[in-house]
């Protein structure tokens, strides 16, 4: 009987332990999975400002900053032309407007039709860790002629 007794023993104790590691694998594999979660929600709130803030910078009109609305008030319509912007307004801006919700708008760079790269805003050789860049549809106010204009913000 005393053999029986050791044996049962041992499967039992072979069983917790079994238990306990699937136990240990369940736990590692949901605080994995919480740490993703909480960095894929990080990364979405800074995508989300990016976006928004290359929206802002073609819908809106912001004689202070032109990062918060370089698009251009017509008087004659009385409203805000939406995708219509003047570069120079974005040309002339400073550093200190560049800083924005947590967010810094690194480089702005407009692509002509023809293909040519043109630096608009360069906030300079600052290394950020994360950057994150929007592009936008527009028509250069001064030349009338359609480009794409790229943001990049960096958090």
């Amino acid at each position: 009987m005393r053999d029986k007794g050791g044996l049962f023993s041992f499967q039992g104790a072979f069983a917790l332990i079994g238990m306990l590691f699937i136990a240990m694998a369940m736990i590692h594999s949901v605080s994995s999975l919480a740490g993703k979660t909480l960095a894929n929600e990080k990364n979405a709130e800074f995508w989300r400002k990016t976006i928004f803030l290359a929206d802002a910078m073609v819908k809106n009109h912001n004689t202070e900053n032109p990062f918060l609305g370089a698009a251009v008030f017509d008087p004659l319509l009385g409203r805000v032309r939406a995708n219509v912007i003047s570069l120079e307004a974005l040309r002339n801006a400073g550093r200190e407007h560049a800083q924005i919700a947590g967010v810094t708008v690194k480089k702005v760079e407009a692509v002509h039709e023809n293909g040519e790269k043109e630096t608009i805003f360069d906030y300079g050789k600052t290394s950020f860790a994360e950057c994150l860049a929007a592009q936008r549809f527009i028509v250069d106010l001064e030349k009338n002629e359609k480009i794409l204009l790229e943001v990049t913000a960096c958090g």
